[in-house]
């Protein structure tokens, strides 16, 4: 469990680093209220994910181009984890109950995690709107987001053209 939250650590402070060299593209938002973020993975069922609870304390949310990581109290974001998760139940029986929502975009991609009871770490999925179910797409939140940032980094280095992102055609490998 140490190993996976040292990488967890490594992963946030590039994560910080990118984001003080490219805050044009990169919101954190780091005012974290433990208590109330303790309160309310209380609400999600199942155990929630470790490696997300480790970059939810790091970050209360966080916005990237058009790619929007939910937190639980951020009040810049018009919902949290909790409430669009329950939204996208309540219009998607399939998934309902099994997947948790911790990303989403302006065109419906959703990426979230498969509730494990048996786990602490749960494969991540994407859902597409107006699709049937879910596809998994990570064994961990830990490979998604560390993947996740290299394609970030990538776009940041090479430039930034909005038709031409890796993160883009990230989620729809």
């Amino acid at each position: 469990m140490n190993n996976i939250v040292n990488k967890m650590e490594k992963l946030l402070d590039k994560l910080d680093l990118l984001q003080i060299n490219h805050s044009d593209y990169i919101k954190l938002y780091k005012n974290v209220d433990i208590k109330f973020l303790a309160k309310s993975i209380g609400k999600i069922p199942g155990s929630f994910d470790k490696q997300l609870l480790q970059f939810l304390k790091f970050t209360n949310g966080m916005s990237v181009f058009d790619y929007c990581f939910l937190s639980f109290n951020n009040k810049d974001f018009g919902t949290d984890i909790y409430k669009h998760t329950i939204e996208l139940w309540h219009d998607n029986n399939m998934i309902s109950g099994e997947f948790v929502c911790f990303l989403s975009t302006s065109i419906n991609i959703e990426v979230g995690y498969i509730i494990d009871n048996t786990s602490d770490n749960h494969k991540i999925a994407i859902f597409i709107d107006g699709e049937d179910h879910y596809k998994i797409i990570y064994n961990s939140f830990y490979d998604f987001f560390n993947d996740f940032l290299n394609k970030l980094e990538q776009d940041l280095n090479f430039g930034i053209e909005e038709d031409k992102l890796y993160l883009n055609n990230f989620l729809l490998k």
